[in-house]
């Protein structure tokens, strides 16, 4: 091989000569793209670029010789310019050496370890090759190791720099608050063994699919965030293929078993909600109802105004707050409870966002700086994390509960994920038929019946005469176990 092999994603043979790099790719001579393929037709490219430039023939070795301290003078331009000098002049000399005589740069060096080699009984030839001697005596191995780990990836190579604008690009489909959780994993990934913030993007391969496995096994992350951390992975090295910085897509990405499944969890039962909603202090008692009669994020709550909400029927009309771009996001419509109302009823205001501080502002703010930085307000959690005495429920907790109280009733569960404001998962849904909000305001209601319970029906029993029926209504019941 006559040039000096550069696989993806260039693909391209090189070779300095009298102080010119010069590169030919693959593509330019119609070969496959590789360096078995390629060389042949390569070496023949530069015996013909030689040709034409009115080069005088310079001996194998001599070429080998010179190739060799480019290599050096290339690196010590920018790591040992103390070395520059006199590198500059060996190359001089062995251009300026008559033909059959090659001057070495580690004369020294070799003479001291043939000595070495001599004493241990291995005795070296006084015509070997001058350039075999310096692959097995000189410093050629000491430099070879310089160079490769000096070798500088591309700076726009690199992970980090890769990362950057794997980022920038999905940026105007995101949410804030969905590209920060996102961006915020793939960077942390840059402080592990998974990869660093300068590992060459070209290098990811099924090892570091593997290391990474092994990172996101190693934290024990519960089946959500487990699988959503992968899959942030996983996207970012499929982008990294599909924009050809990778050569292959790593055949381990998508293996099932890197998934975790979903362990079954008891019924729950839901008796200690009514309690811990009456002992919360207004507003947060509004936020806990809003959040578990609508199935609401904090993100939602932040959002909701009072347009979005028929005051004569209690009909509350949204699209949830994190994917409400995303065409395929229900309009959904939620009957209020009764708690709900009146909760509501005590906001001073009528007008504008439900919830705002004492200078206007939402109180749930997530947006991007014109560099791109990712901030977010959340004075829900804020104050929710202040209670004293705390509350055993989270306030993203009550959104779940109304979803599992759903999906534990046959009849109801197919409205959990209209009631979560999720995208229609199935054909039928998809394609066929309006939603009709009859059923769907009972579902919400069975929600309610579960929390608060309900009222035992009219009994009717005879009056001590056994003459006259007296209606009884019994006192409330308990919270129903769904």
């Amino acid at each position: 091989m006559l040039m000096n092999w550069e696989g993806a994603p260039n693909y391209r043979w090189y070779r300095m000569l009298h102080g010119k790099r010069y590169r030919v790719t693959c593509d330019d001579l119609n070969t496959p793209r590789t360096k078995e393929g390629s060389y042949q037709v390569a070496n023949e490219w530069w015996r013909k670029l030689v040709a034409s430039l009115g080069v005088k023939t310079i001996d194998p070795e001599r070429m080998d010789a010179l190739s060799d301290l480019d290599r050096k003078i290339d690196y010590a331009a920018n790591n040992a310019p103390d070395l520059l000098l006199a590198l500059k002049e060996t190359r001089q000399a062995i251009l300026d050496e008559p033909p059959g005589e090659i001057v070495l740069d580690d004369d020294g060096t070799i003479a001291d370890n043939i000595k070495t080699a001599r004493l241990m009984g291995i005795s070296i030839p006084k015509d070997t090759d001058p350039l075999v001697l310096q692959h097995l005596f000189g410093d050629r191995r000491l430099w070879d190791e310089r160079l490769s780990r000096s070798k500088a990836v591309e700076k726009n190579r690199t992970i980090g720099v890769q990362l950057d604008l794997f980022l920038d690009e999905i940026r105007p489909t995101q949410k804030p608050q969905t590209h920060n959780e996102m961006a915020s994993y793939l960077r942390e990934l840059q402080n592990t063994k998974v990869w660093s913030k300068e590992t060459d993007a070209n290098t990811v391969d099924e090892q570091t699919v593997a290391r990474h496995y092994a990172y996101l096994t190693a934290q024990n992350y519960k089946y959500g965030p487990h699988n959503k951390y992968l899959g942030f992975f996983r996207r970012f090295v499929t982008w990294l293929w599909t924009s050809k910085i990778l050569a292959n897509e790593p055949r381990n990405l998508k293996l099932r078993s890197h998934r975790k499944k979903r362990v079954h969890v008891e019924v729950r039962q839901f008796d200690g909600v009514r309690e811990a909603i009456k002992a919360l202090p207004f507003p947060h008692t509004l936020w806990a109802v809003l959040a578990l009669n609508c199935g609401m994020t904090n993100a939602d709550l932040g959002a909701t105004r009072w347009d979005q909400i028929d005051t004569e029927k209690w009909i509350l009309t949204r699209r949830r707050a994190k994917t409400g771009d995303d065409p395929g996001t229900p309009t959904v419509r939620y009957k209020l409870w009764k708690e709900t109302i009146t909760a509501l009823q005590k906001l001073p205001s009528r007008e504008g966002l439900l919830f705002t501080t004492g200078n206007g502002s939402p109180m749930y703010k997530a947006w991007y700086d014109e560099d791109g930085t990712t901030h977010k307000k959340d004075m829900f959690s804020s104050y929710w994390t202040r209670l004293d005495p705390k509350s055993p429920i989270p306030l993203g907790k009550f959104r779940s509960i109304g979803a599992t109280a759903l999906k534990q009733d046959k009849l109801f569960r197919q409205y959990a994920d209209l009631y979560l404001g999720h995208a229609a998962a199935s054909l039928t849904d998809i394609h066929y038929g309006a939603e009709s909000w009859g059923p769907f305001f009972e579902a919400t209601e069975f929600i309610h019946k579960a929390i608060w319970g309900q009222k035992k029906p009219t009994q009717k029993r005879p009056d001590r005469s056994g003459s006259t029926a007296v209606a009884v209504e019994a006192e409330q019941a308990e919270p129903a176990d769904s």
